[in-house]
């Protein structure tokens, strides 16, 4: 009779583990299925710079061979320092609307 509360425990222990394990798969953030629609890159006009002097920074972006725009978007640069906290983000419009921009183009 004493052995009872015992093996309760260890029954409850176990539902909850296989609980735990199966919402934590179930939680798990799938890797988006499709390829991006373009590449980005991007160049410096100097390797190393003084702290406070400017940069400039050319965007690159390769599009997809299968990319399809039907609107709009905007370009958002974050920069981080090595602690990965943001010190600048710069969002803005492409040079060239993303509407405009071909499969196999680079802007």
């Amino acid at each position: 009779m004493r052995d009872r509360p015992v093996e309760a425990a260890r029954w409850i222990a176990v539902v909850v583990v296989v609980a735990v394990v199966s919402a934590v798969g179930a939680c798990r953030r799938k890797e988006p299925s499709t390829p991006p629609v373009a590449t980005p890159g991007l160049t410096l006009n100097h390797d190393k710079a003084p702290l406070g002097s400017p940069v400039d920074v050319t965007y690159r972006f390769v599009v997809a061979n299968d990319a399809r725009f039907d609107q709009d978007y905007r370009v958002m640069v974050h920069v981080v320092d090595t602690d990965e906290e943001m010190i600048f983000n710069f969002d803005h419009n492409p040079a060239v609307p993303t509407s405009q921009w071909k499969p196999g183009q680079t802007i």
